[in-house]
């Protein structure tokens, strides 16, 4: 037999080895998550990804709101939103594309996450911070379908007919997609399809002009022109089945505003028999059950009207969509210094007992923060400061030339001796990680030197010659002196002008309704007010650009006087109505007639072009049930018509045809079945012949005489009295009265017997069983 030791010796080896295993792993796990991607993106956020609809989603493509404005503002990420790139968990490269514009509080992202597991999250990384990266964002890599019109060529062999009618025509162009409608509808679709029967569509469309009859987007197209549509019209959202070239309509949402000539977001998702629609600017969603269309291809109608698509997106289809959340930003440590761009020095000899204005050249693009030290030749560090002279200089981002000044008040330094001087980079984030030094042999002067325009020193030329100052310093004034680099003497005074004095220019400008003035220049070199022509005025939506910025009524959704049609369409009872502008906004529309909910009276209330398609009585299709007669459903009667209108007639058990026969009754206890007879109000007649159940049961006579399935002592209606016997009716009443079943009082003399016998049988048999048991077990052990 294995010892004991031997016994602990191989339990704690297998304990070591599973958690020198657990360490492993979970080591590499946090390596591989720690890793960073590229060393040229200087920040990230971990983005968890949660998955609500129960099912394990593969490559799905996540909708993510970024705030880009702020890491814009704060110099982390360019302007174009170009330097981002997203990761999964292994520092794999995934798919994205940016919706919408960059540098906004809420920039749409849409992300392909590799897997997402069931009721699980998964973790990808978002990187940015790389000046000179270049875009990465793909629709076309990111989606099931990605068309954003851009390529017409490339849109042209992706697309085909779905529905044409009469007229009409698809052009794509200039970015969009646009069908020009008569009065009939148009339809393409996918050429080759997505190879899905479950997904969803996504697209941006424009009613162009006025609001017409309907735009929208199609699923589940077959060859012979069958598919599911969503409409936005003038003023609803709905859902249609388009089947054998007729409209059927599935739901509708209430009324909603539609503006002509602006764009809406717009989705359609399909799985299984549910199909929903969704409108993003309106934050209207309806949804409708039909099972007649499995599978097919997406796509785009209009009719009767122009219209526009943009970004046509096909993606994959969860019943919720998974959510998000933002972790908090890192930062990549780099440990490479900066490099100086130019060593050469840039200042001319400087002062004793003054503060001087140096310059200095430095690159880093990477978005550190950084700071500049500088020292004499005593190796003291201190910080440079900004051209104000109090705060450290910080070289956060690309660094360039950076003007400086450094405080020699202290300085004790021989006149016209030479000292070394160095710049030091740090590195803020952490002051170990780099330094880099730059040193400068610097020239230290006393009173400024005075030299001649014939570069003799002042006092050794001719007094004719007028007197020029180091560093442009004046002597005397200007009009003997001169003034320093930029500046103009003007009266003995040295201006920075920006004109000759006594001249003219135009002004203003010839933009739109604005006309140019005149501006002088005046003595002291600056400009005069413009003087004439016509200013700029806010614009009024008149058709003109009052403003003068090249733009015509911008802020306007119409120009005064302009009216449109709204409400309607003209179809079945529906009438347009006009609207105004007024103020470059619509009022409100007048006249005209909106659609009502549909019902039996021969007229189309709802204007999708059928009368009636409401459920009625009297008839039967095949897909659902049409008025007849002005009726509306009722209760099933047994009179040969679909009364209630669900597609069946006379569904009710109760109803027969007349001389039909069928068993009645049960067949429980003394029962036995009978026969009824339909009548000739196709109803079933009373039950005739075999054997009915008693009213109350008979208790005693061991039947079950109501046919209940229980019988005599059984059934709740014979009751226990309280001396143990059994009466007929409650409990509780003493069997004095005529008892029905047999009534008996337990002998005593049987109870004792029983417990003497269970007395014989613990003594004699149990306990010296269990006695032998225990002297057994002493003697083992």
């Amino acid at each position: 037999m294995v010892s004991d030791k031997a016994q602990k010796v191989v339990f704690f080896s297998l304990l070591l080895v599973i958690i020198t295993s657990y360490v492993i792993f979970f080591s590499t796990q946090a390596n591989a998550q720690d890793e960073w991607w590229n060393e040229n993106w200087q920040y990230r956020q971990k983005i968890t990804v949660d998955e609500n609809s129960g099912t394990t989603l593969t490559e799905y493509q996540v909708r993510l709101l970024v705030d880009t404005s702020s890491l814009v503002s704060a110099s982390k990420m360019n302007s174009d939103c170009s330097d981002i790139r997203f990761t999964d968990d292994a520092g794999q490269g995934i798919d994205y594309w940016i919706e919408n514009n960059c540098n906004t509080l809420s920039t749409v992202i849409w992300v392909q996450v590799p897997q997402i597991t069931a009721s699980g999250s998964a973790d990808i990384y978002m990187y940015y911070g790389n000046p000179s990266a270049n875009s990465a964002s793909s629709g076309i890599s990111t989606f099931l379908f990605f068309d954003n019109f851009e390529n017409p060529s490339w849109s042209s062999e992706h697309w085909t007919q779905a529905y044409q009618g009469t007229d009409g025509s698809w052009i794509i162009e200039n970015g969009y997609a646009e069908f020009s409608s008569g009065s009939s509808p148009g339809a393409i679709s996918l050429a080759d399809g997505i190879g899905l029967n479950d997904y969803i569509i996504e697209s941006k469309t424009m009613h162009v002009g006025s609001p017409g009859a309907s735009m929208g987007l199609i699923a589940r197209a077959d060859i012979n022109g069958n598919y599911y549509h969503q409409e936005l019209d003038q003023s609803r959202l709905w859902l249609y089945k388009f089947a054998e070239w007729s409209y059927h309509n599935l739901a509708s949402s209430s009324v909603l505003s539609v503006s002509g000539d602006t764009w809406y977001k717009i989705k359609f998702a399909v799985s299984g028999a549910v199909l929903s629609a969704y409108s993003y600017e309106h934050d209207a969603e309806i949804s409708a059950s039909d099972s007649d269309f499995s599978s097919g291809r997406p796509g785009i109608q209009v009719y009767s009207q122009t219209a526009r698509f943009d970004d046509f997106v096909v993606r994959k289809y969860a019943s919720i969509e998974p959510t998000y959340s933002f972790g908090s930003e890192e930062l990549f440590d780099d440990t490479t210094p900066p490099t100086w761009d130019n060593q050469d020095q840039h200042w001319n000899s400087v002062d004793l007992g003054d503060i001087n204005e140096l310059e200095a050249y430095g690159s880093d693009d990477r978005g550190l923060s950084q700071a500049m030290l500088s020292t004499n030749e005593t190796g003291t560090w201190t910080e440079i400061t900004d051209g104000t002279y109090g705060s450290p200089f910080d070289c956060s981002g690309s660094i360039g030339p950076i003007k400086t000044k450094f405080d020699w008040l202290s300085t004790s330094v021989a006149e016209g001796s030479t000292i070394a001087w160095k710049i030091r980079y740090i590195d803020m984030n952490d002051n170990d990680a780099y330094t880099d030094e730059m040193r400068f042999n610097i020239k230290v002067s006393g009173t400024p030197e005075q030299y001649c325009s014939d570069d003799t020193l002042y006092g050794e030329c001719s007094t004719v010659l007028p007197l020029y100052c180091d560093d442009g310093d004046l002597v005397d004034n200007c009009d003997t002196c001169g003034c320093s680099t930029n500046l103009t003497c003007i009266d003995n005074e040295c201006f920075n002008v920006s004109c000759t004095p006594e001249t003219s220019a135009a002004c203003g400008s010839n933009i739109g309704l604005c006309t140019e003035g005149l501006k002088t220049c005046q003595m002291n070199g600056t400009w005069s007010e413009c003087v004439g022509g016509t200013k700029p005025v806010n614009e009024i939506c008149d058709a003109l650009d009052n403003d003068c910025d090249s733009e015509i009524d911008e802020g306007c959704l119409c120009r005064n006087g302009e009216t449109r049609q709204c409400n309607g369409p003209d179809r079945g009872e529906c009438k347009y109505g006009i609207s105004v502008c007024e103020n470059g906004q619509w009022t409100e529309c007048y006249g005209g007639i909106e659609p009502l909910q549909e019902v039996c009276n021969g007229k189309d209330d709802n204007c999708d072009g059928n009368i009636d398609n409401v459920a009625g009585a009297n008839s039967i299709e095949s897909t659902h049930c049409q008025c007849y007669g002005g009726e509306e459903p009722k209760k099933e009667l047994c009179n040969g018509v679909d009364d209630d209108c669900d597609s069946n007639i006379d569904e009710s058990s109760e109803c027969c045809n007349p001389g039909e026969t069928r068993d009645c009754g049960t067949t429980l206890g003394i029962c036995e079945k009978g026969i009824s007879t339909c009548n000739n109000d196709n109803l079933w007649g009373t039950c005739e012949g075999g054997i009915k159940p008693e009213p109350t049961e008979i208790c005693g006579n061991e039947e079950d005489d109501n046919c209940d399935g229980k019988s005599d002592q059984y059934d709740p209606q014979c009751k226990a009295c309280d001396n143990g016997e059994q009466d007929e009716f409650e409990a509780g009443v003493d069997c004095g009265g005529p008892c029905e079943m047999f009534c008996f009082e337990i002998p005593w003399l049987i109870i004792i017997t029983a417990a003497v016998i269970m007395t014989v049988i613990i003594i004699f048999i149990v306990y010296p069983a269990m006695v032998r048991r225990t002297i057994e077990v002493g003697t083992l052990e």
